[in-house]
């Protein structure tokens, strides 16, 4: 998918790698909670069955949508269109999920519909899915729940949750991070391995990888660093 600000599109093959050389087992599931833009999904899929949700039931849509076969087209999409699919005004729908999809971190930040380069984005978002394909085909299942309805043993778990002292992108609104890292320590006490893509992390962790990226967001150019965490 295209890069922005938060996404793995540019650290997905060092997120795999360190995961792989960490756990240095064959056949283990791989389960993504946040699956966002599946970036690091896609790049999983080559080695494990992998198992994507999101608390974001148009990108959920969206995922099993190109899995089906069924987004072989670009949707048109306008502003009139966007604001009525934003305010939950339309039905679940390939043109709905798509259109809240790619031009959704847009909004975000400039605070409304980017008309000027709305035509941009949607192509490039269409190319992207259709090179993601492939892959997206061969991820086992998308679900739409939240992290905390996830149960299971013995797997990788790998979650991008929103970060901490950023604008929180969540259904819930608010996101609990407090409450989401119990759950991690929680998981990683049932037996399996618990992966963190954020920049600090508040409870015992080995720090497996760290990338600066640099970022373009309003004209305004800057450096983060994304980290890699272990639970341990």
């Amino acid at each position: 998918m295209p890069p922005y600000i938060g996404g793995k599109s540019r650290t997905k093959k060092d997120i795999i790698s360190a995961i792989r050389k960490d756990t240095n087992e064959e056949l283990l599931k791989f389960i993504e909670p946040f699956c966002g833009g599946v970036n690091v999904s896609c790049e999983a899929v080559k080695y494990y069955e992998t198992h994507c949700s999101d608390y974001n039931e148009d990108l959920i849509f969206l995922w099993n949508s190109v899995k089906n076969g069924e987004f072989n087209e670009m949707p048109v999409v306008t502003k009139e269109m966007f604001d009525n699919h934003k305010n939950n005004q339309t039905p679940l729908s390939v043109e709905r999920s798509f259109a809240l999809f790619y031009n959704s971190f847009m909004t975000l930040y400039k605070g409304s519909y980017d008309t000027d380069c709305s035509r941009g984005l949607r192509e490039e978002r269409f190319r992207s899915i259709k090179r993601a394909e492939a892959n997206i085909k061969l991820i086992k299942s998308f679900e739409f729940k939240s992290y905390k309805n996830i149960e299971c043993t013995n797997c990788i778990i790998y979650c991008d949750p929103p970060y901490v002292d950023t604008q929180k992108v969540y259904k819930e609104k608010e996101f609990n991070t407090e409450e989401f890292w119990k759950w991690c320590k929680e998981m990683k006490d049932k037996g399996n391995y618990v992966y963190v893509s954020e920049r600090t992390c508040p409870i015992e962790h080995k720090l497996l990888h760290e990338k600066d990226i640099s970022i373009n967001l309003s004209k305004i150019r800057r450096v983060v660093t994304d980290k890699l965490f272990k639970v341990i």
